[in-house]
């Protein structure tokens, strides 16, 4: 059985290029708090990287506490709680 409660929280950040390796080394390094990966962005923007992160819902709070230490050294320069993209209505249905 199925249960939307089992998939992770999703989250989607951009952030400046050049500082990549910040975001990914710092979630490398608390890799019990979430998975991350970077998306392919839009061919005309070269400056950001937009990343998808996957947080398990027990993770959470300490997730937040740490995107807040990075929104404040300016890090991170969006970010958005989404659907988790891999929840579907047909793969809802078929519980």
């Amino acid at each position: 059985m199925i249960i939307k409660e089992n998939y992770c929280l999703y989250y989607r950040t951009i952030i400046e290029k050049k500082r990549a390796w910040v975001l990914a080394s710092i979630l490398r390094g608390a890799e019990h708090v979430c998975f991350d990966r970077a998306l392919p962005g839009e061919e005309k923007d070269t400056t950001t990287v937009v990343f998808e992160i996957f947080v398990p819902t027990t993770m959470e709070p300490i997730f937040l506490f740490l995107i807040n230490q990075l929104e404040n050294e300016r890090i991170i320069l969006s970010i958005e709680k989404l659907t988790n993209r891999y929840i579907t209505e047909q793969l809802l249905s078929t519980t």
